[in-house]
């Protein structure tokens, strides 16, 4: 069994019943950067141990509301649908739309210098139509993926924080 890893920064004890669920590492530093609660899972994907560890972490935390913030393509929309299904349960669960110019909460916040609060709030029927509205994405060798894809887009993120 790989290792699994959960990023977060409730271990500040920011003084918040609000805890942000985004889709990576950057996702959530770009949360940080505004006292944000934020838990991200290291595999871009939640993981069972891995939402096990989120929620335990929310209620020792006294989390009330949970905003689930993943990416706006398919699998994101999808990660929102399945997470504030679960999590709907045990916390108010809101979800956000991201705009045109705006494909995660790090392009939202560094590269177009805009606090999170200011996203937008959808219901889960939006959710699920924005996700049944996207097409599928083309399936790649896995090593084009992570060259292409995640190399390229850390080292822009990378940028954005800098500015």
């Amino acid at each position: 069994c790989p290792m699994v890893y959960v990023s977060s920064n409730l271990h500040r004890k920011l003084d918040s019943r609000t805890l942000w669920f985004v889709e990576g590492v950057f996702d959530g530093l770009a949360l940080d950067r505004h006292d944000l609660q934020f838990v991200a899972p290291s595999s871009g994907y939640w993981m069972a141990e891995q939402l096990i560890t989120a929620v335990k972490w929310a209620f020792d935390c006294g989390i009330k509301r949970v905003v689930c913030a993943h990416d706006r393509d398919r699998v994101g929309s999808k990660e929102n649908l399945v997470l504030g299904s679960s999590l709907r349960k045990w916390f108010e669960v809101e979800f956000v739309s991201y705009p045109d110019d705006s494909k995660d909460m790090a392009e939202y916040v560094c590269k177009n210098h805009r606090h999170p609060d200011t996203l937008p709030r959808v219901d889960m029927p939006e959710v699920a139509s924005h996700f049944l509205s996207l097409p599928y994405e083309e399936v790649v060798n896995f090593d084009l993926y992570l060259d292409h894809r995640n190399t390229a887009y850390s080292t822009e993120n990378y940028r954005w924080s800098q500015s």
